[in-house]
C-alpha cells in the first residue's frame, strides 16, 4: 500500500514515506522532504505523491533500537519528541481501493500522540487531478486539531 504522512509545523511542512515493517506495523521512512509554509500547494502534493510512491513493504527494522526514533526526529529537523507535538498537525495519506484517503489527526500531545478519527477522513479517487488532490489536502489539513 502506498502511504505517507505530512506534518505542518509553525514554520514548515515535513513529508515522509510510511512503510510497513516485516512485523506488520507502519514506520516512517525515506524520503523526508521539508517545504516552506509558503510553498505552492501543487508542490506540496507532488512531494506527498513522491513520498507515497517510495513507501515499501516488509522493511526490516530493529524494534528495540533506540536510534530509530532519534534518526526520525533528526530527519524531521526536531531535537526531541516534545517538539513533534508542539504547534503541529499531521495528516496520514494512503491509497486503497482506487482511492486516496487523507486521515486528519487530533494532536493529543506527548502522552497521547496523534489520533485519527474516521469521521475526519477525506477521500478522493486515485485518478484525481493534482488540483483535486490539492483541494482534498487543504480540506484534510483544515480538519486537523
Amino acid at each position: 500500500m502506498r502511504s505517507a504522512a505530512i506534518f505542518k509545523f509553525a514554520d514548515r511542512y515535513v513529508i515522509h514515506s510510511d512503510s510497513t515493517s516485516v512485523h506488520g506495523f507502519g514506520i516512517a521512512s525515506d524520503p523526508y522532504i521539508t517545504l516552506s509554509l509558503v510553498s505552492a500547494m501543487e508542490d506540496i502534493v507532488k512531494s506527498l505523491l513522491f513520498a507515497m510512491n517510495a513507501s515499501k513493504i516488509n522493511v526490516i527494522v530493529d524494534v528495540r533500537s533506540k536510534t530509530f526514533l532519534k534518526e526520525h526526529l533528526k530527519f524531521m529537523g526536531l531535537k526531541n519528541r516534545n517538539e513533534l507535538y508542539t504547534n503541529s498537525i499531521c495528516c496520514s495519506v494512503y491509497e486503497k481501493d482506487n482511492k486516496i484517503v487523507l486521515m486528519a489527526s487530533n494532536n493529543m500531545g506527548l502522552s497521547g500522540g496523534f489520533t485519527y478519527p474516521s469521521e475526519k477522513k477525506v477521500e478522493i479517487a486515485s485518478i484525481a487531478s493534482i488540483e483535486e488532490i490539492c483541494s482534498a489536502l487543504v480540506e484534510a489539513l483544515s480538519r486537523c486539531e
